[in-house]
């Protein structure tokens, strides 16, 4: 069998986003109350062929920032946080595997039936989108976005795993959020949403 000379690369400064591929995760916890009490959502990457982050848990919905389009103007669709953190829950959580549709039309994602109710409580003042904070992985230097979704009153909630793996519900409390926060296969990212969550923890309850 050949031998390969792999070499270390060399030492580099991780806030110098020119000098490697800086694609920004964004990470969101969703945070959701109904009958049952209040809950949040985790999601186990367990299929094969996963590009990224095979075999860990993770909040969800999570996901890269990516275009959804391979030509350029068309901004106002790409560059939105609260966008892209929508598509990631209809892909990861409400069965929405493809946007085929999306990408050719360039149609809105909010005005996709699935998402466009979720967008409506929000609208409504039954949901809201909070921006956490953000950070480098400390392994990968990947930089992340930290996010959390909170609806309340919620009648029913219908969600459905997807090609990445399967997600369940976990009480929404400090023994619990720990408990995920010490699982050797949670991603850090996620890890760092739970505890942000926890840290603001009257905040978020009085939300829902």
């Amino acid at each position: 069998m050949d031998e390969l000379d792999l070499k270390l690369r060399d030492n580099i400064d991780i806030f110098d986003f020119s000098n490697r591929s800086c694609v920004i995760g964004i990470d969101t916890i969703l945070l959701i109350s109904n009958k049952r009490g209040n809950f949040f959502y985790f999601h186990k990457r367990a299929k094969k062929g996963l590009a990224e982050a095979m075999n860990t848990f993770h909040v969800v919905p999570a996901g890269t920032f990516q275009p959804r389009h391979t030509g350029d103007g068309w901004h106002k669709y790409e560059f939105s946080m609260y966008k892209n953190i929508m598509r990631e829950l209809g892909e990861e959580l409400l069965g929405k595997e493809e946007f085929e549709e999306m990408t050719t039309g360039m149609k809105d994602v909010l005005e996709v039936e699935e998402i466009e109710y979720y967008h409506c409580l929000k609208e409504s003042g039954k949901g809201n989108v909070y921006f956490l904070g953000m950070g480098l992985d400390c392994l990968t230097t990947k930089p992340e976005f930290l996010t959390a979704m909170a609806f309340r009153d919620l009648e029913s909630v219908d969600f459905k795993d997807n090609y990445e793996g399967e997600h369940f519900s976990v009480i929404l409390d400090d023994e619990s959020i720990d408990n995920c926060i010490n699982n050797d296969k949670t991603l850090p990212a996620g890890a760092v949403c739970l505890w942000l969550v926890k840290r603001n923890m009257n905040f978020f309850l009085n939300q829902l």
